[in-house]
């Protein structure tokens, strides 16, 4: 598995110079994260994707920056799914036709397959994905190379399950 970067475009003062979100080419490509939709972001999409279609979105976790995206990617890339762990009163913020993910959850993306691991703490409704072939996770906001994670207790966030997770 070749995971292709694709910057978000979402600079702040809680994601420094923006947020990544990964592309998974082959017989299901699979886009991880949707960004916030900013429109530098689905052109990069479009140039990473090559002339490829999108097949789906999974979305680490429902805060602004990972999930707001998905209503400028069903716009764009129409036909493509939309999963994630269910979060009822956050989902409702980004209509996409959300389809619900399980702990554990074998996911068919790129060539391979992905088992979610939920990972609450940072987020209620956060997970990672497993590639274990190639040993790689994409862990979303349960940790970042080089900079702290945030537990933002008004988005019930839990320390106590966020050291849970990293354990």
């Amino acid at each position: 598995m070749e995971p292709v970067a694709v910057h978000a475009f979402n600079p702040g003062p809680m994601t420094g110079a923006g947020n990544w979100t990964w592309l998974v080419p082959g017989r299901v490509t699979t886009l991880i994260d949707a960004g916030t939709g900013d429109p530098r972001h689905l052109a990069a999409l479009e140039v990473a994707l090559a002339g490829a279609r999108l097949a789906q979105v999974l979305v680490t976790h429902a805060h602004i920056d990972h999930a707001s995206g998905a209503v400028a990617l069903a716009e764009r890339f129409h036909g493509a799914r939309f999963l994630k762990m269910p979060w009822p009163e956050r989902d409702v913020r980004w209509p996409a036709n959300w389809e619900p993910i399980e702990d554990g959850q074998m996911i068919d993306a790129g060539d391979g397959v992905l088992r979610a691991v939920h990972t609450p703490g940072h987020a209620p409704d956060h997970v990672c994905f497993w590639h274990e072939e190639s040993r790689t996770l994409f862990s979303g906001d349960l940790a970042v190379k080089g900079t702290t994670i945030y537990i933002p207790p008004n988005l019930r966030g839990d320390l106590a399950d966020y050291l849970a997770s990293l354990e």
